[in-house]
């Protein structure tokens, strides 16, 4: 009679899975050069401009705009980088911290911080489109 696969053992070997693939992928491009890769793709912009350029109005007071990854409120003046796949937002330094530490995925979606290879020469394509989501319409 055959046995049964629990869940368990079936997370825990995609758990392994997982691990090996970012240990083949570290060894495959340095960890430093994958971030400032990251950093460089990404645009620096400050949150009212994001606003204004992408829905033509300004910060409004009543709504609640938080950073994913600090839990602090994004406001107007503070710089912020918007991801190119999933168009969150977050502090600049906070997404900075998140890719310095070796993530690269979105801190609230976990879409990839990088295009897909065929779309790197797409850089402009950060700044329009997309479902105009800020990491923080939680």
């Amino acid at each position: 009679m055959p046995k049964a696969i629990s869940i368990t053992f079936l997370v825990n070997m995609l758990g392994h899975l997982k691990f090996m693939v970012m240990t083949a992928l570290t060894r495959l491009v340095p960890v430093h050069v994958l971030t400032a890769s990251i950093k460089e793709s990404l645009p620096v912009l400050q949150y009212h401009d994001f606003l204004q350029n992408r829905f033509g109005k300004h910060e409004e007071e009543d709504e609640n705009k938080a950073c994913a990854v600090c839990l602090d409120s994004i406001e107007g003046s503070h710089e912020i980088r918007e991801l190119c796949n999933c168009s969150h937002v977050f502090h600049r330094d906070c997404l900075d911290t998140w890719v310095d530490e070796g993530r690269v995925t979105c801190p609230f979606c976990r879409s990839m911080l990088l295009p897909p290879k065929g779309n790197l020469n797409q850089s402009s394509s950060c700044g329009s489109g997309g479902d105009g989501g800020a990491g923080a319409d939680r």
